[in-house]
């Protein structure tokens, strides 16, 4: 199982998997993944851990590759901050939940929006 670490008063996520943790219990770094202009809300690794997404407070969702360290992709996603983010269990949707009060589908091979689920009173976390 990877673990992340979101360490948002850098704006950095600290990428760690297992074999990582040393015996001391100190985790030793693999990766810094920087990009998002604010915090750091949300954080998740695909289905098939080839990919993790990020959210932030920027309104943006961005695409990693793990391996690498590689942004692949940027959407802007939302007006407002972006304050969770799902893979669907096939990997190929992103639903982003936001501040302001809608949920977004987007393709994750394109970037493209599919669908704006409206209707929320507040803002959708």
């Amino acid at each position: 199982m990877s673990r992340l670490t979101t360490v948002s008063s850098v704006l950095a996520i600290l990428l760690l998997l297992p074999g990582d943790i040393l015996s001391e219990g100190l985790a030793q770094q693999r990766s810094v993944l920087r990009g998002h202009t604010g915090t750091v809300e949300s954080v998740v690794f695909a289905p098939d851990g080839k990919t993790i997404a990020t959210a932030g407070a920027d309104g943006a969702v961005k695409l990693w590759d793990p391996a690498t360290a590689e942004q692949r992709m940027s959407i802007a996603a939302h007006g407002r901050a972006v304050r969770c983010v799902a893979f669907a269990p096939d990997g190929t949707t992103l639903a982003t939940a936001s501040s302001d009060q809608t949920v977004k589908l987007w393709d994750t091979s394109t970037g493209k929006e599919r669908a704006c689920l409206q209707g929320h009173a507040d803002r959708v976390l």
